[in-house]
Order: structure tokens, then C-alpha cells, then sequence
């Protein structure tokens, strides 16, 4: 009958949605060299779902030996972001309330603090953003010194 015959694989699918053809993620797809128009993969639905566990994990970590920080930190700063534009927002309001709506209305005063609000909302964002970073850095400063102790040999 003849040497035998290797089957041929069909070629790897391109991540996205969709099968092939215009648009899809396989081959002849929209991007590319036939991938996907949204870049090399999609949405890879196992690596979201092995991150959301081990952000939930970290949790009942008694070792705390998987930090949060670099994951709450973006959080935290966000928080940081908001609070600046709220206060921004409520001074800005509260200097033209004082400046023309208020019983007792002081033009000079509200228009001074509506001239103040962005600056005190920089500050509050500069203020936010230090913080985190310093965080940041002490837990880099952490994880180098956890290095550095697994290169360095005990003492005799």
C-alpha cells in the first residue's frame, strides 16, 4: 500500500470572535495576515477567570505571600481622581453661590474661590498620586529585598 501518510493539521485559528471569512478570527479574517482585526488573540476568557481568583485569594492569604497592593493601588488612585473633581465641583459651586446666589453675597470672595477650586484640585491629585507612588515603591522596595535574599547564601 505505500509509505504511510501524515494527516495535515489545520492551521491555528487567529483569537477574536467569529469563525473565517471578512471580519472573523480565522484565517482570511479581517486584520492583518488573516488574524483578528482586534489584534493578536481575544478575549481569553481563562486568563480573567484565573486573575479574578487569585485577586479573591489573596484575601484568605494567613502567609501573605500575594500582595494587593499593586492591584488596589490603581483602585485607590482612581478613588483619588474622583475626589478631586468632587471637590473641584463642590468648590466651584460654593464660590458661585457665594458670589451672586447666597443672601449674603460676597463677589469678591466667590469669585476668588472659584479662581482657588482647580488649583486646590491639582493639589488633592498631586497629593493622591505621591501617595500611591510611595506605596508603590515600598512594596518594589519589598520585592528587591525578597530577591536579594534568595541570591545571597546563608553566613557560615
Amino acid at each position: 500500500f505505500g509509505p504511510p501518510q501524515q494527516q495535515q493539521q489545520p492551521p491555528p485559528q487567529q483569537g477574536g470572535f467569529g469563525g473565517g471569512g471578512p471580519g472573523g478570527g480565522g484565517p482570511g479574517g479581517g486584520g492583518p495576515g488573516g488574524g483578528s482585526p482586534f489584534g493578536q488573540g481575544g478575549f481569553d476568557a481563562k486568563a480573567a477567570q484565573d486573575k479574578a481568583k487569585t485577586f479573591f485569594r489573596a484575601f484568605t492569604d494567613f502567609k501573605f505571600e500575594n500582595y494587593l497592593l499593586p492591584r488596589v493601588v490603581k483602585v485607590l488612585y482612581g478613588l483619588f481622581i474622583l475626589a478631586a473633581i468632587g471637590q473641584t465641583l463642590l468648590m466651584l459651586y460654593g464660590g458661585f453661590d457665594r458670589a451672586f446666589l447666597a443672601y449674603y453675597t460676597d463677589v469678591g470672595e466667590g469669585l476668588l474661590v472659584m479662581l482657588l477650586a482647580p488649583i486646590g484640585g491639582l493639589l488633592v491629585l498631586i497629593a493622591g498620586r505621591l501617595y500611591c507612588e510611595m506605596l508603590m515603591i515600598a512594596y518594589q522596595l519589598l520585592q528587591n529585598m525578597k530577591e536579594l535574599n534568595q541570591k545571597t547564601p546563608p553566613p557560615e
